[in-house]
């Protein structure tokens, strides 16, 4: 099963909700920054992607050696699928999202459906009361009415007696 963090907006809409994934990403491994940028993380993925330019520009320009650099390559992206989805987080932080919970299911939706089912529950309110119901007690019972029907006629039931037995 893998683990969600659910971030939601400070105005506590539920239909805004975000689920992060915790642990590796393949994507990040595979897309760098662009995945920064498809989940939103604009700010994260801006300065990864100058840190890059800016690392690789300086290293090529002391003449080190293409393997050298596709090896470097090969580990900044490792290391940003392994922190690919906290950088994304902090990115949520920046934007005004607040962690709401943590949620484990084998795929989205179930994660999804598990946290919006404990979070309803979490935030029911007491079902209002119909009106009229008010307060039971002291109400007394007519002979004659089974249920919410009377008798007909004022009429004892088969049997002559009026508790049904």
């Amino acid at each position: 099963m893998a683990v969600f963090t659910v971030h939601m907006p400070r105005s506590g809409e539920a239909e805004r909700a975000i689920f992060l994934r915790d642990g590796f990403s393949i994507g990040a491994f595979l897309f760098g920054p662009l995945w920064l940028f498809f989940r939103g993380a604009w700010m994260s993925g801006s300065a990864l992607l100058v840190a890059i330019l800016i690392g690789f520009s300086v290293l090529s320009a002391y003449g080190i050696q293409a393997g050298y650099l596709v090896a470097l390559s090969f580990l900044m992206m490792l290391l940003l699928g392994f922190e690919g989805p906290s950088l994304a987080r902090l990115d949520l932080k920046l934007r005004g999202y607040h962690l709401a919970g943590v949620v484990t299911g084998n795929k989205p939706e179930d994660a999804e459906a598990r946290f919006f089912a404990s979070h309803l529950a979490a935030n029911a309110s007491p079902l209002p009361t119909p009106p009229g119901s008010g307060n039971l007690q002291g109400l007394q019972l007519h002979q004659g009415i089974i249920g919410s029907f009377p008798w007909p006629s004022g009429q004892l039931p088969p049997g002559g007696s009026r508790t049904g037995s």
